[in-house]
């Protein structure tokens, strides 16, 4: 791969995954590859529901992925919405 290339990438990743911790990076990407919520907790060793609460965050405040990073609440909304 050619280093503009590689360049290119890494721009892209740092763009999509703005403003997101390292576990909110890994948990992103296990969903853009499809992975399903109940896969991610098991992979991870936590439940089904912190997945969703890092997602969603807690229901008092805008604190969840969706509300840090716009690719992630585009995908939330239109995963949501089929």
């Amino acid at each position: 791969m050619k280093r503009s290339n590689l360049r290119d990438l890494l721009g892209l990743y740092r763009e999509i995954m703005h403003r997101l911790n390292r576990l909110e990076r890994q948990i992103f990407l296990l969903l853009l590859y499809d992975w399903t919520v109940a896969d991610i907790a098991r992979e991870l060793h936590v439940t089904r529901p912190a997945i969703y609460w890092h997602i969603r965050g807690s229901g008092t405040r805008p604190t969840g992925m969706i509300h840090k990073n716009w690719y992630v609440a585009y995908w939330w909304h239109t995963r949501r919405n089929h």
